[in-house]
């Protein structure tokens, strides 16, 4: 089988099982629900500069712990369902289950990502124009495929280990540090563009994602295997 057909079985695996159980999606609201109440209350006499501020920083943060929150309740699924081990089992290539499972969490962290800007804006009291929202796109595609490249590598190796959700924390928050960082400034200067132009910021985003995606082709065959 083909690599590209391999990955949509993969990928379509993945979707079919999260809209049959609705498992990460329901934790996922509930989470992000929560985090906007908190933050609304934090923000309730705020002026709108400084709402405009904590944006970015409230998103990112709701982001990277909505991904951890994805990720372990994943490995779980797999680990009772034994799923990993029929996939590498199966006659695909070992880069269609990194992509497979890269493309599933991508399209999962996206489509809540759709949700969270205009709630977050909402919440923080900003009027987002058609340039500030194209603006925002770049860090969040690039920033989410960064964590979803790291998050779908550790989760895979953490899925066969009986302490796979701490392992999978003590190796996730030191990796996603640095795109955290990056990834917050250039949604700042997307808002703020008289604080300095994105583009550096952005253009170190691809530079990580190349990165982080030749090293997980390159490890992961070898560490399934290992």
């Amino acid at each position: 089988m083909n690599l590209a057909l391999g990955t949509w079985h993969v990928l379509w695996k993945d979707i079919s099982l999260e809209r049959r159980t609705w498992g990460s999606s329901s934790l996922l609201l509930l989470f992000s629900l929560s985090l906007l109440c908190i933050f609304q209350f934090s923000l309730l006499d705020s002026s709108p500069d400084m709402g405009q501020r904590s944006f970015a920083g409230l998103l990112w943060l709701t982001i990277l712990f909505s991904s951890v929150l994805g990720f372990t309740r994943a490995m779980e699924m797999e680990r009772h369902t034994a799923g990993m081990e029929a996939l590498l089992l199966a006659p695909i290539p070992k880069a269609a289950v990194f992509l497979g499972k890269l493309l599933g969490a991508m399209v999962f962290l996206l489509a809540v990502e759709v949700l969270w800007v205009p709630a977050f804006a909402l919440f923080c009291n900003l009027r987002l124009s058609l340039k500030e929202i194209m603006g925002l796109a770049a860090p969040l595609v690039l920033g989410t495929l960064s964590l979803a490249m790291m998050g779908t590598l550790l989760s895979t190796l953490c899925t066969f280990s009986r302490l796979g959700n701490v392992l999978f924390s003590l190796g996730y928050f030191p990796l996603a540090l640095p795109v955290l960082l990056i990834s917050l400034q250039a949604t700042s200067q997307a808002l703020r563009p008289e604080t300095g132009s994105q583009g550096p910021w952005v253009h170190f985003l691809m530079a990580i994602d190349l990165i982080y995606l030749i090293s997980c082709f390159l490890l992961f065959d070898y560490l399934v295997e290992e």
